[in-house]
């Protein structure tokens, strides 16, 4: 598990597992985290197939994040799209969660989900058809409240959609959460990504 808690008046942890499509070395998912002021930036990446076409992609795409991230979400997908343009291109979601202010920002273009818990509220996500780097449609911002009782899951199509968290597993630490959607629903014939924070 890795921790952030940058004295911010809500700590947050994370937990993040990832593979590659049995069978294969290299992956074509890829997850880029960052502690910046006021709060996280958080990102979970597929590019389009596997093995290591897909990752030279994955890994042009954290270094454009790299370059970006402190951007407004909308202005990083921009930014993303053009860089990718010679790429097989990315499906990419992420946030930023800004903590004093209690407040989730999130965009995702292609089938990178994003499911917000507030209790056992739970709440899907808006993905935008298309491929970074490729074609997408218009896109923009959604925004939701971080509170002590918050946790995201976000997740590669390497994961199966069809789970389901209980309040129990709720209060959970975060890599027990992610171990567990993991295990039970990662799916053996793609590269799977799950990041949970709460």
């Amino acid at each position: 598990m890795k921790w952030l808690d940058g004295g911010l008046p809500l700590a947050a942890k994370f937990s993040v597992l990832s593979r590659p499509k049995f069978g294969e070395s290299l992956s074509g998912d890829a997850y880029f985290i960052k502690h910046v002021h006021n709060g996280i930036f958080l990102c979970v990446i597929d590019a389009l197939g596997h093995g290591s076409e897909a990752n030279k992609t994955v890994v042009t795409a954290l270094a454009i994040l790299e370059n970006c991230y402190m951007d407004d979400l909308a202005d990083i997908a921009a930014t993303c799209h053009r860089g990718l343009k010679y790429t097989r291109g990315v499906a990419l979601g992420m946030c930023r969660v800004r903590l004093q202010e209690g407040i989730v920002e999130h965009l995702s273009v292609g089938n990178v989900e994003l499911r917000v818990y507030q209790g056992l509220k739970e709440q899907h996500t808006i993905c935008f058809n298309g491929t970074l780097g490729m074609e997408t449609e218009r896109y923009h911002v959604s925004s939701y409240p971080f509170t002590p009782q918050t946790a995201l899951v976000m997740f590669s199509d390497g994961i199966s959609g069809k789970f389901k968290l209980s309040e129990f597993l709720l209060e959970k630490t975060p890599v027990e959460v992610a171990s567990y959607v993991f295990r039970n629903f990662s799916r053996e014939y793609d590269d799977a990504t799950v990041l949970v924070l709460k």
